[in-house]
């Protein structure tokens, strides 16, 4: 992290961070009455995170008005999902399982804001906003037709779940005192 407090009502930062989500173990192989393949065995590799981020948090107005930005871009790396699986069971009947694997790359950016004024005492209007956009670089699973071999499929272009373009809040808060 890098950072410059300009004033001392102005902070500014730069920040790069990596992370990760530790893999796991599918728990839901073996559901649908068919034997656990050695790939239904394997753990998930860690999911890993580059995250960039610029940003400006400010006390303006003699502390009256707060507003924070920041600006971010994220990459994933053996991003872990859920992927639907077609199952033959032991009776040959058709079925699925949903199981977690490492199936993609992603790329996430925007820009969070957070507005925050106290009109009056006791008087406190808050609006936080932010966008974001989420995209797969690439996303692939296994698909088995009626008849005919597996096939792997590409599904990059489907929407990102959990990501949703636009948040926003708008909330006015009004605190009275009361005396015991």
């Amino acid at each position: 992290t890098l950072s410059h407090q300009f004033n001392p009502d102005i902070f500014g930062y730069a920040n790069f961070s990596h992370g990760f989500k530790g893999g796991g173990y599918n728990d839901q192989v073996g559901t649908g009455g068919t034997p656990i393949t050695a790939a239904e065995k394997a753990p998930t590799n860690p999911e890993k995170a580059d995250s960039f981020e610029v940003g400006m948090k400010s006390e303006l107005f003699d502390r009256r008005v707060r507003l924070n930005e920041a600006l971010f871009y994220v990459r994933y790396t053996d991003l872990i999902r859920q992927v639907v699986a077609p199952i033959t069971n032991t009776n040959g009947q058709q079925g699925e399982e949903t199981l977690f694997k490492n199936a993609a790359r992603m790329t996430t950016y925007g820009i969070e804001n957070e507005l925050t004024v106290q009109i009056l005492d006791g008087l406190v209007l808050r609006a936080p906003f932010s966008f974001q956009h989420c995209q797969y670089n690439s996303f692939s699973t296994l698909y088995t037709p009626a008849s005919g071999p597996p096939v792997t499929l590409d599904v990059s272009g489907l929407p990102v779940n959990r990501c949703p373009n636009v948040t926003a809040t708008l909330d006015l808060n009004y605190t009275v005192p009361v005396p015991w």
